[in-house]
């Protein structure tokens, strides 16, 4: 097995490990958010403690279902943008990269990233309003860093595009 198969076969599987720690960040967020909104929000305080929203939460339920719905948003994207690279590795021939299949699903990706990103801007928003009214919560939700991968990615999406097209060109000239 030479060094690039090696490298592929480490990535495809840090993906598999950033998909599921994606998933189960986006579940505990969600099942956190939802049980401390109908329940009570004591019985739940330490179910979820990376981020604390309860604040928010004595603040205003709608402001509080509003931003807990932003934040499960923008992970369950990533988490889908990671699905879907592994479903790239799971397709992959080095010997022929430019597949036709490929072309969409990076599309897609870029689609999804920027959709994040706009997301995260909202929450980032959000976040800030919070922060004027007093309230303790984070306002860094990485919309800049989204929105710049989904425009890189569009970029190499169309060359791909335009690669898978010359690779068709060229197997039917020979």
């Amino acid at each position: 097995m030479n060094a690039t198969n090696l490298i592929f076969k480490t990535i495809h599987v840090l993906f598999w490990i950033i998909f599921i720690g994606l998933m189960v960040n986006t579940g505990s967020i969600l099942v956190a958010g939802i049980l401390r909104l109908i329940i009570n929000p004591e019985k739940f305080k330490y179910l979820y403690t990376v981020i604390d929203y309860d604040k928010v939460l004595f603040y205003d339920r709608m402001a509080y279902s509003l931003f807990v719905a932003c934040i499960v948003a923008v992970e369950g994207l990533k988490s889908y943008i990671a699905y879907l690279v592994i479903t790239i590795f799971l397709k992959l021939d080095l010997n022929s990269p430019f597949q036709s299949s490929f072309a969409p699903v990076l599309t897609r990706i870029s689609q999804l990233a920027f959709l994040a990103g706009l997301i995260a801007a909202v929450t980032t928003g959000l976040s800030n309003w919070f922060i004027g009214l007093g309230l303790i919560v984070p306002n860094k939700w990485g919309a800049e860093e989204l929105l710049f991968f989904a425009g890189i990615l569009y970029i190499v999406s169309v060359i791909f595009k335009k690669g898978t097209q010359l690779q068709t060109d060229n197997d039917l000239t020979i």
